[in-house]
């Protein structure tokens, strides 16, 4: 999806662009906050179809008190990470509350909704983290041999990171039906 393909982009090539391009190093989060924004970022593009499934379907009454309870957790831990951890317990506080409310969408959506098992939306997302995961893993190593920190080296490591990225997609997912139906 174009999410990973950006979480891809971000997690390799953000903090050259903030120290390099666009401001300077006094302005860098560390990396445990990018990889844990990013990640938040991640499921949030893997739970938005999901969730519009669930508001298209109707399936409110599950959630009486959901939104309020995860609200309140976030809130709480909010207060108690954020002294120790920073912007990084921050952002896991609401990973956290996030995933109370994923979890219980890919359960009633799939339970209720399609009456199927949630085991196949989870190896979906199991297989895009992989994805996410191997994709990073091969540019890494190809962007790192690029050692300039000029604009223009920065767009040939988006052009050469798009097309591994663009190359594993094919390989990944040209066979399902979804890749047939776009392409």
């Amino acid at each position: 999806s174009f999410y990973s393909y950006i979480c891809i982009g971000l997690i390799l090539l953000i903090k050259e662009f903030v120290v390099n391009i666009w401001l300077d190093d006094q302005f860098l989060l560390t990396d445990i906050t990018i990889i844990l924004a990013i990640s938040e970022l991640f499921f949030r593009s893997l739970h938005y179809p999901l969730h519009t499934v669930q508001m298209a379907m109707g399936l409110f009454s599950q959630y009486r008190i959901l939104y309020l309870v995860a609200a309140v957790a976030n809130i709480i831990l909010d207060f108690l990470l954020v002294k120790d951890f920073g912007i990084a317990g921050l952002i896991v506080a609401t990973i956290l509350c996030r995933w109370i409310i994923f979890f219980t969408d890919i359960y009633v959506v799939y339970k209720y909704g399609f009456k199927k098992s949630v085991t196949s939306y989870v190896k979906e997302i199991i297989k895009w983290l992989c994805f996410v995961v191997v994709a990073v893993l091969i540019c890494k190593p190809l962007i790192s041999l690029i050692k300039s920190t000029t604009i223009i080296a920065f767009i040939v490591k988006v052009v050469l990171i798009s097309i591994v990225y663009l190359v594993l997609y094919i390989a990944v997912f040209f066979r399902k039906d979804e890749f047939k139906y776009f392409y």
